[in-house]
């Protein structure tokens, strides 16, 4: 059965870029459309003296629908004012109408913004707070479509395709995703410990990290590595900024594994490590990379994955090489222009196109 969708647009020109975002990604699907610029919505009031405004009719209306699309040019890194009052003003959902605010859970909520210029910190600063709002009133994320007229046609067409996709799919967001022998769970916070200990002190860690095999890179401290992997990789619901998975193997935690947020080439890195040695051979690798770029190219549209496991690490580079990563004849100068840096001395770039038709048996 088709789910009902309903826009909340704000922006600072009712007929500007966003507005064009929005006719392109729903050209031919149904929606209502509601422009905040037609409402008076005021300031989140903790007295709440400001409810003789148009919020709450906004709010009836909006929730008589299955899906919610909020439609917000990107102002210095976060949606318009428009936007955040209407947003902020969701506390009085929590309030004095939870009647109101109990009746968003299991929706789902998409967003569509415009942007005239590159994120400095992908888009995972925009993102986020969108991903929390829903995670805290119990609704379902489904993706962000983001327009940006000077962005390759390719990548352009590539990203409002998954959207359109998503956004007409009756699914509902899965924190699991299932491979041909593993699944992959959403890792939370209170993973982190067992994914540090499996990437740094297992009898595995010695094919990756420290003396004597690699003495360029240190094993780092626990505190280290809750710094390098930021809260945002263990949020719920997904998001293309990135995340952690822990790879479940006949009923047991075995592994993490994670992409990165896209460059501007729409390039996402890929990391993966194993609990023990006696995990490794059994194909655990090959095939949580492959149910991991299936599932982010599925649900983002992020076109390419790349990896740079070490030349002194033969089993990593077959694993990657098995689901259609091919070697890129970078030089350490180019490939530090092309990727930003080098994990390892020796390190063997490897990139899989999600366009090819390349086998990943």
């Amino acid at each position: 059965m088709e789910r009902s969708k309903i826009v909340i647009f704000a922006s600072s020109r009712s007929d500007g870029n966003t507005r064009a975002a929005v006719r392109l990604a729903l050209s031919d699907i149904k929606h209502e459309f509601i422009d905040l610029a037609t409402k008076q919505i005021s300031l989140f009031d903790y007295q709440h003296a400001n409810l003789g405004d148009d919020f709450l009719s906004v709010v009836e209306e909006m929730i008589t629908y299955d899906d919610i699309i909020l439609a917000t040019p990107v102002y210095w890194y976060a949606a318009s004012a428009q936007m955040k009052i209407f947003l902020d003003r969701w506390s009085d959902l929590l309030t004095i109408r939870k009647d109101l605010g109990v009746q968003l859970a299991g929706k789902r909520l998409f967003v569509i913004c415009s942007y005239a210029t590159d994120f400095p910190l992908g888009t995972a600063s925009f993102e986020v707070p969108m991903q929390m709002m829903c995670d805290y009133m119990n609704m379902n994320y489904g993706g962000c479509f983001y327009y940006f007229s000077e962005q390759p046609p390719t990548i352009e067409a590539e990203k409002l395709k998954v959207f359109q996709k998503n956004l007409q799919s009756t699914a509902l967001v899965e924190n699991k995703i299932q491979g041909k022998k593993i699944s992959l769970r959403m890792a939370v916070l209170e993973d982190r410990k067992n994914l540090y200990t499996w990437m740094y002190e297992s009898d595995a860690s010695k094919s990756m990290w420290g003396a004597p095999l690699f003495p360029e890179k240190p094993i780092k401290l626990w505190e280290d590595f809750k710094n390098s992997w930021a809260l945002f990789y263990y949020q719920n619901p997904l998001a293309s900024c990135g995340h952690v998975f822990v790879i479940e193997y006949e009923g047991e935690d075995v592994g993490g594994i994670a992409f990165h947020k896209p460059d501007v080439k729409n390039r996402s890195e890929i990391d993966i490590w194993l609990r023990s040695e006696k995990d490794c051979g059994k194909g655990i690798g090959k095939d949580a990379i492959d149910t991991l770029c299936k599932h982010i190219y599925q649900q983002f549209g992020i076109l390419f994955f790349w990896a740079m496991p070490s030349a002194r690490n033969p089993r990593s580079v077959g694993t990657f090489q098995k689901v259609g990563f091919k070697p890129l004849p970078l030089t350490p100068e180019t490939a530090k222009l092309e990727f930003g840096g080098q994990d390892y001395i020796d390190s063997i770039y490897l990139l899989r196109d999600m366009s090819s038709n390349s086998p990943s048996s």
